[in-house]
């Protein structure tokens, strides 16, 4: 039976602030609030999916309200260029991270 990796909420809003600083200017600069954006996370090569539940929380992190859906369960075998996963939010709140925390 494996154990699922536990990662304290801290250190998530810590990754997120070293990549995400002070938000995108770009993005902030030319998307209108109201335009949705998606996030599609796509298996790099083949293996065993890991950490699906740990991107869940990260980009639930971002915006409470985000839809996150797998379409592959932890652990299952995957192709290169598999979809993993595709999330769907507002790109005021996804992109626009100032106030993310």
């Amino acid at each position: 039976m494996t154990q699922a990796l536990y990662i304290p909420e801290e250190t998530l809003c810590a990754w997120l602030q070293e990549d995400l600083g002070h938000g995108d200017l770009t993005s902030e600069l030319t998307l209108p609030p109201s335009v949705e954006g998606e996030a599609v996370i796509l298996a790099k090569e083949p293996g065993i999916l890991a950490g699906l539940e740990i991107a869940r929380r990260v980009f639930r992190l971002v915006d409470p309200q985000l839809a996150f859906a797998s379409q592959v369960e932890e652990g299952a075998s995957v192709v290169a260029g598999q979809e993993v996963s595709r999330s769907r939010d507002p790109c005021g709140a996804f992109w626009r991270q100032n106030g993310w925390r």
